[in-house]
């Protein structure tokens, strides 16, 4: 995959993106909990690097960290099998994934 983004398709490029790598695949049958039902999900272990600055006694400290992002995909349990396994299929790659948040949704920036 290029690293490069051309101009012309930045336009087509907006909204919310997870990028990195997907490091393993997780699962969760759909259930019951306190009488509510739940979906069954499939739980994505991302990696994302990250530049860690800091300046300490008036010296700059510069690391290069790695945050671990988990992001959690309903679904049902007849396409559970699937859904894992086109996750698997993945683990280690450079992934994009588009998240569309609940409206009026909060992040906390680092």
């Amino acid at each position: 995959m290029s690293q490069e983004v051309k101009k012309e398709n930045i336009r087509d490029f907006h909204g919310l993106y997870m990028i990195g790598t997907l490091e393993g695949v997780d699962f969760k049958k759909g259930g019951v909990f306190n009488g509510n039902p739940y979906p069954a999900r499939v739980i994505l272990n991302f990696t994302v690097p990250y530049l860690n600055k800091q300046t300490i006694n008036g010296v700059e400290i510069v690391s290069h960290a790695k945050r671990s992002q988990l992001i959690q995909i309903a679904t049902s349990d007849d396409l559970l099998p699937i859904e894992v396994s086109k996750y698997n299929a993945l683990i280690n790659q450079h992934v994009t994934l588009s998240l569309v948040p609940d409206q009026g949704a909060t992040f906390k920036l680092a």
